[in-house]
């Protein structure tokens, strides 16, 4: 079992662990690997990415809980202090999270599961958006920064070059009879029009940066009416 853990934590500021040193610190966003959970205030688990991670000990979902409820309580000044390690059944079960009234109000996400998924050949990278978000900005960067692993493939058009523009750079540069045929055998994987141009983005482009072991970054504004 994987989890994303949605809070900091440090085992040597917490009171509540049975040892310091035996504690898992992580992140937010860290990715831990759950490798026992039977007890129900302590998990064991590993954080991922880690090489020389050794596995510790983190605090459970309830247990987060607790301490959140418990510190959305305005106790009386002379209420006893409880745990949910006291000995003493009624306290404990008067301050637990899952039978607080305060806890109901709170919005509590300690972990979150993800899934480890396999490697696989073929990535690609859709920038989605409407125009003016910002989606050039995102690819352009990752195109100069990483280079060898981003790609763009560059969109096929009927529109005519303009000046100081090569065939092949920005845009393949096509006749609108060839753009048809290749909308009709389906090469295209999107395509839509700009005043009165054709624009779309091949798929034997995509799959020769796949070819190459880069990602193809795609930019894509979503449409309504057919327009580009």
């Amino acid at each position: 079992m994987f989890v994303r853990a949605q809070f900091d934590y440090d085992p040597q500021k917490d009171d509540l662990i049975p040892c310091k040193e035996a504690g898992l610190a992580f992140s937010t966003g860290d990715v831990i690997q759950v490798i026992n959970k039977d007890d129900g205030n302590w998990w064991q688990g590993r954080v991922q990415g880690n090489a020389r991670g050794s596995a510790g000990l983190l605090p459970s979902p309830e247990l987060q809980e607790w301490r959140a409820a418990s510190a959305a309580q305005v106790a009386p000044a002379e209420a006893p202090s409880c745990s949910p390690f006291g000995k003493k059944k009624k306290c404990k079960d008067k301050y637990l999270a899952k039978h607080s009234a305060i806890f109901d109000r709170l919005d509590v996400v300690s972990y979150e599961e993800v899934v480890r998924l396999p490697a696989f050949k073929r990535k690609t990278l859709v920038l989605i958006g409407a125009s003016g978000v910002g989606r050039s900005h995102i690819k352009n960067a990752l195109l100069a920064q990483n280079p060898e692993r981003f790609a763009y493939p560059a969109p096929h058009t009927t529109r005519p070059p303009r000046k100081g523009e090569a065939d092949g750079a920005e845009y393949h540069f096509v006749s609108a009879e060839e753009m048809a045929r290749g909308i009709a055998a389906n090469e295209f994987l999107e395509f839509g029009s700009f005043r009165g141009d054709m624009f779309g983005t091949r798929l034997d482009a995509v799959r020769r940066i796949h070819e190459c072991g880069q990602v193809a970054v795609l930019d894509i504004e979503p449409q309504v009416g057919g327009g580009r």
